[in-house]
Formats: structure tokens, sequence, C-alpha cells
């Protein structure tokens, strides 16, 4: 099941538990009983949509924090702001996380809309947000230990094993875009989409690579460089 589908179902029973109280509301009593029973049914169910309702208004969080089913059905976009990017780790960063087999990644986030639907997008830097994580990849074992700075300190997010990131290597980006002629890239993660998309500079236009962890699903090919008209025209048809 998609998020789309997800999305249609929650209003279908939004719509059935509606039905149903006002079916329960106007129903005939035939005892005191029976009418009290009724009220507190009604009560309860009435209860049941307004939490629905509230949970709806809560899910509209905000593109820097992780996400919502309510931002993945928008086209809200940032501002441009394509100065604020780049793919440096500072030296103290790669010292505290250096170790055998290690690969270090850089990887901004990116909102959690369907910003490939937007008319309003002109630059990439408007699906993504000015937040990073580290992704310190064991080559060896194939965990992940994400880390993000925290007051000049490094704050441990938690460990995954097998993820998208584990397959994805600084190396391995490079030999993608060993014929190409760039400025720099910039590694994006894409939580909404499950992928990551590197964002490739150059004098004339952008490139992106992506890495997706389904690409019978967004119909991106690991490895191949894209315009950003390629890349919307690929999403925008999965989304429709």
């Amino acid at each position: 099941m998609n998020g789309f589908e997800l999305l249609r179902q929650l209003n279908d029973i939004d719509d059935r538990i509606i039905e149903e109280t006002v079916i329960v509301s106007h129903r005939r009593k035939k005892s005191v009983w029976k009418k009290y029973i009724a009220v507190a049914a009604s009560i309860t169910i009435l209860i049941t949509v307004i939490g629905i309702i509230n949970r709806s208004s809560l899910i509209k969080g905000n593109e820097n924090s992780g996400g919502s089913l309510k931002e993945e059905y928008s086209t809200h976009l940032l501002e441009k702001h394509r100065e604020e990017f780049n793919n440096n780790i500072p030296a103290k960063v790669e010292e505290e996380l250096d170790g055998e087999n290690k690969v270090l990644l850089k990887q901004y986030d990116m909102i959690n809309s369907n910003w490939f639907e937007s008319d309003d997008l002109k630059d990439f830097s408007q699906a993504v947000t000015s937040n990073y994580k580290y992704y310190l990849i064991d080559t060896k074992d194939l965990s992940v230990q994400v880390y993000k700075e925290n007051k000049e300190e490094l704050e441990y997010l938690g460990e995954t094993t097998g993820d998208l990131n584990s397959y994805v290597t600084q190396e391995q980006i490079e030999t993608d875009l060993s014929s190409l002629q760039y400025e720099d890239y910039i590694i994006c993660n894409s939580s909404l989409l499950n992928s990551i998309f590197v964002w490739i500079r150059s004098s004339d236009q952008d490139y992106f690579l992506v890495y997706p962890t389904r690409k019978d699903f967004i119909e991106l090919e690991p490895g191949e460089i894209y315009t950003l008209e390629d890349v919307i025209e690929k999403l925008d048809g999965v989304s429709n």
C-alpha cells in the first residue's frame, strides 16, 4: 500500500465514522436505557472523530522535522538557499569518526513534501533543508551509525543495518560521476522517497544521481545521471 492509498483509506474511515454518528443520533429509541446507550455511543464516536481531526491537524509538522502524512500530499517548497550547502566535513569530525573499514558521508535532509509536483520549483535547493547528518558506514558489516552536530559536539542518533546508506559510498558516487565535469556535489537524503539524491552542481546546469531503495517504485536507475527535468518527470509519473 502506498501513501496515496493510505490517505484515501483514512478519509474513507472518517466518512464512515461521521455517517455512523448521524445514524445513531437519529435512530428512534424504544426505551430510556436504549436512549442513554445510544447517546453514550454517539459521544464515543464523536470523541473518536475529534481525535482523528486533531491528529490530522497535528500532522502538518514542518519540513525540517521528519515530515508527516499531510506533508506528503502538499507541494510546499522552501525559498532558494543554494549558497547554504557544501560537502565539507570538519577535520575534527573526521578524526573522531575515523576507523578501519569506515566511510563517512554528510547528507542533507530533504523536505517531506511532493516538491516534484510544484510549478514553483526553480532550484533544487527549494527541496532541501539546511539540516544535515553524518552517516558512518561500516563497509564490512554494512551497519550505519548516524550522528549530528549539536553545539559543536557530535550527538549519536542511532544505528541501522542494511539501510540504503550502506550501499552508497563516496567512492561509488565519484565513480558514477567520472564521465561528468562538475564543480561540486551535495548528498541529500529523502525519507519520503527512501532515496539518496546526489545533487551535482556544474557551470551549465544541475545534474542528479539517485540511489533508491525501490527503483521499481520511483523508476530512477542507480548510477544513471539525470537532469532536474528528468527527475521531476519520473517522480511525477509515479505520484499520479
